[in-house]
């Protein structure tokens, strides 16, 4: 929880943001929820920094709402339904594409 954020009334405009070496747009309009993956991976957490440093994944979207995300979490295995690129969860750097 201490990661979600409610960007529905934030503005940034003329704002710029960097993760893992790529710009991104924050979701305005949107709520965002955070998953806690601290140490869930063996390979250390670099990859979950916010200053733009080695290792740093970029920032990436999945739509979905919070009825989604609870059978998300609470399943065991995903079954995609709609598999148009294989079977898999798919991401995008766009929050107008994941709003789709």
């Amino acid at each position: 929880p201490e990661h979600n954020f409610d960007f529905t009334h934030t503005n940034d405009k003329g704002k710029t943001f960097h993760r893992g070496g790529h710009q991104y747009y924050r979701p305005t309009g949107y709520q965002r929820l955070a998953l806690r993956v601290l140490g869930a991976y063996p390979n250390g957490n670099a990859w979950l920094r916010c200053n733009n440093g080695p290792g740093e994944w970029a920032v990436s979207y999945h739509g979905t709402n919070l009825e989604q995300l609870k059978t998300i979490m609470s399943s065991a295995g995903i079954q995609p339904k709609n598999i148009e690129h294989g079977k898999g969860i798919y991401t995008t750097s766009s929050v107008k594409e994941a709003e789709k």
